[in-house]
């Protein structure tokens, strides 16, 4: 497969090179030398594509298919110290066209996640390895600060006073939002599990034509890409895209919570969220993961501390 080839390579060049002709599954690379340069590629074979929709999968020997060969070394994308002096991946887009002309889509996730590590490393300007281990340990929720102001804003005085069981969902909300993905955060899965019970109701009402003709249609599984035009429809509003049993945003993500007798937190359909009853289990859990994050930085500083010396 041409893995063991990394390991005699002593420069970015030669490992970007070698990572282009190893047979792994393509996926993102990303090295740094002993010189202090970095360098992003993908490693793996890249179709040679030649138009066509490279959002399918088609066998290479169809005749009049859009690839034809592999995509030669020289040919990949690559991104080789970049003017911040940082690189960061995390299932994203990393690269636009024309570079993304030859990569095609192949699912690559939102992009919070990235961004939110690319700001903690630019805030670095010397990284030390309890720095990076920081970095991967950010369990921050920014990515949902909006959703919880925007479900704050539809548990309002009326719609709290419709279901009394509203006014603990807001509480948890309200009070209980300690702004981490932590296990024992309970806001923290409420907001989670209120945006993606929204983009189902809002994306099943607007595509239900399509699973008249497929009934297994997901817009959210086509695409990793609906944040965006979620967050427009639920601040914009457009009358004519609104459930026709809901014309206000209050009715389509809480009209449903009034005839839900099981619990008022669900995530996915397949993965039912916990009940505000078992709140206080996940209360208890916060303190362990604490514990646990703690211990991972403390070793981490006497790793540096012992390097150090």
């Amino acid at each position: 497969m041409g893995l063991f080839e990394l390991e005699q390579a002593r420069t970015v060049q030669e490992a970007l090179a070698v990572a282009a002709g190893t047979g792994l599954p393509a996926q993102n690379f990303v090295v740094a030398d002993r010189e202090g340069r970095i360098g992003w590629t993908l490693i793996g074979p890249i179709p040679r594509r030649h138009g066509g929709d490279a959002t399918r999968p088609v066998p290479w020997h169809r005749a009049g298919g859009p690839w034809d060969d592999w995509l030669e070394p020289a040919d990949y994308p690559s991104i080789v110290d970049p003017p911040s002096g940082r690189l960061w991946t995390a299932n994203n887009r990393v690269v636009g066209p024309p570079l993304l002309d030859a990569l095609g889509d192949g699912g690559f996730d939102l992009g919070a996640r990235a961004r939110q590590i690319r700001d903690d490393l630019l805030e670095l300007e010397r990284a030390t390895p309890a720095d990076l281990l920081a970095v991967q340990l950010d369990d921050r929720a920014l990515f949902l600060e909006r959703w919880r102001e925007l479900l704050l804003d539809v548990l309002d005085h009326d719609a709290v006073a419709a279901d009394t069981r509203r006014a603990e969902l807001r509480s948890w909300v309200a009070e209980g939002w300690s702004g981490r993905a932590a296990v024992g955060s309970v806001g923290y899965r409420l907001v989670r599990a209120f945006r993606l019970f929204l983009a189902e109701q809002v994306f099943d009402a607007i595509t239900a034509p399509c699973r008249e003709t497929d009934e297994r249609f997901s817009y959210q599984r086509a695409t990793n890409q609906w944040e965006q035009p979620l967050w427009e429809l639920v601040t914009e509003r457009p009358p004519h895209l609104l459930d026709p049993r809901a014309r206000k945003l209050g009715r389509t993500a809480a009209g449903r919570r009034r005839r839900d007798t099981g619990p008022l937190c669900r995530g996915r359909r397949s993965r039912p969220g916990p009940s505000l009853l078992g709140a206080a289990q996940y209360r208890a859990r916060a303190a362990s993961a604490e514990s646990r994050r703690a211990a991972a930085l403390e070793v981490a500083r006497c790793r540096c501390a012992a390097a150090a010396g």
